[in-house]
């Protein structure tokens, strides 16, 4: 009588089928071994990175250090701490009388601008996160697809914000779905990030602004679309709102505060990865900026976005 196989052996016997390839080896095969075009921004950007060889020793917290590059403003000057108080006030004063901008609460430490203002005029003692924190204005309920960013020089934010006022008032339907200023303490490239609905919503903000003369700084985010040659502003598409695992104290945010993906820390994350396999790898495929640039195509592209577009295009 013929015994017959059990499962096991049945399984045994069976060819071994390999796994079918993932979206993230397929992106890196091609990149590898095919022609790659990069964004000229984010070309040079790479090439910072490249050439730093602290960056590329696969120190830790690489993705933190890289953002940190992504948002820093080479030539903007921090406030100090004494000066802190007296910016709130002043913007307090500009504000007060919009029932939608007055309302605003910091992002981290969850208090009221108002009651922030009470404080101050008090006397009382602030606490220690608000100087490193995030003011945010929420201007509707509708969903952004594009940010703006505005590298406005310190002195001139004041007037900046009444002329955003302004153009609020002048354009009922502006689109805008909410403000992040950030903290004059922070020294930042992206000081005020604008979030709209969709791209002709952020051009027709930006084209009002450029008519702005002197209040803006010259350097943008890194890897953000630069609107007029000299002048800090930029736009970027609004990524999937997801946590991320930048470490909070590196961004110097509260532990335990609620982080979201940005546009910045999506791409110092996908930059990380493709550093630690560049460094695993380059025995085989080449040491050199070229093959670096190929995994973080392979990156970008697994992710989903195209590293040879501007970010308006993702």
């Amino acid at each position: 009588m013929p015994k017959v196989k059990s499962e096991a052996s049945k399984n045994r016997d069976a060819p071994y089928k390999k796994p079918a390839p993932s979206s993230e080896e397929l992106a890196l095969k091609e990149a590898l071994h095919t022609p790659c075009d990069m964004d000229e921004e984010l070309e040079l950007f790479l090439k910072y990175i490249f050439e730093r060889e602290d960056l590329m020793s696969q120190p830790e917290n690489l993705d933190t250090k890289i953002y940190a590059i992504y948002s820093q403003a080479s030539n903007r000057k921090g406030m100090k701490i004494s000066d802190f108080k007296r910016f709130y006030l002043d913007l307090w004063r500009l504000l007060r009388s919009d029932p939608q901008m007055s309302s605003a609460i910091f992002q981290y430490t969850d208090l009221k601008l108002s009651d922030v203002i009470s404080t101050i005029e008090a006397k009382r003692k602030l606490p220690i996160e608000i100087y490193s924190d995030f003011l945010y204005f929420h201007l509707g309920v509708l969903s952004p697809q594009y940010r703006v960013y505005a590298n406005a020089c310190l002195d001139r934010t004041p007037e900046f914000i009444a002329w955003v006022l302004q153009y609020k008032q002048q354009h009922p339907n502006h689109q805008i779905c909410g403000i992040k200023l950030a903290s004059p303490l922070l020294k930042r490239a992206d000081s005020i990030v604008f979030f709209c609905v969709n791209r002709d919503a952020a051009m027709q903000l930006t084209q009002a602004m450029t008519h702005l003369i002197g209040v803006f700084e010259k350097s943008i985010p890194a890897m953000t679309t630069r609107i007029q040659d000299g002048v800090g502003i930029s736009i970027g598409a609004e990524p999937d709102q997801i946590r991320t695992g930048l470490a909070a104290n590196e961004l110097e945010i509260p532990v335990g505060a609620a982080v979201c993906q940005s546009f910045g820390t999506i791409r110092a994350q996908l930059i990380k990865g493709a550093a630690l396999n560049y460094n695993e790898n380059k025995q085989q495929y080449g040491e050199s900026f070229d093959s670096f640039k190929r995994f973080v195509v392979a990156a970008f592209r697994g992710y989903g976005l195209d590293p040879s577009k501007k970010p308006q295009n993702e």
